[in-house]
């Protein structure tokens, strides 16, 4: 018997996954490596807006689970109206949005994002 949990996570910027910087320590003389903010404050709000909408439990999950992401975004109002309604293929793409997604929710919603089998990713047309 398998089980389906819903949840709507309004975001009030999408963005994707952005990928680790470095910056030279003259202190050491070695490379660190950093998540940009961005990231880590997407990652923040939606895990936050995940935990409100579970409630208090925490869901330890330990087995296989499918993600399902529908990705919405406004048509800019500088936009020509001729864009209403066209398929959503800015930027950041629906991969490295579900990518974000994933790290997010990993150590509040499953044990790890390995135990994700599937993933299917939507980017919405644009509305205006």
């Amino acid at each position: 018997m398998s089980s389906f949990i819903s949840i709507a996570i309004p975001v009030t910027k999408v963005v994707g996954k952005g990928r680790p910087r470095a910056r030279f320590d003259k202190r050491t003389g070695k490379r660190r490596f950093y998540t940009p903010e961005a990231t880590v404050r997407a990652e923040e709000q939606i895990r936050n807006r995940f935990l409100f909408a579970i409630g208090d439990a925490r869901a330890d999950y330990t087995g296989p689970f499918e993600l399902h992401l529908e990705i919405h975004r406004a048509l800019p109002a500088s936009a020509p109206n001729s864009r209403i309604g066209e398929a959503d293929t800015g930027k950041p793409d629906a991969d490295t949005v579900a990518t974000l997604v994933l790290d997010a929710l990993s150590v509040v919603a499953s044990k790890a994002d390995q135990q994700c089998v599937a993933i299917t990713a939507y980017n919405a047309p644009r509305p205006q």
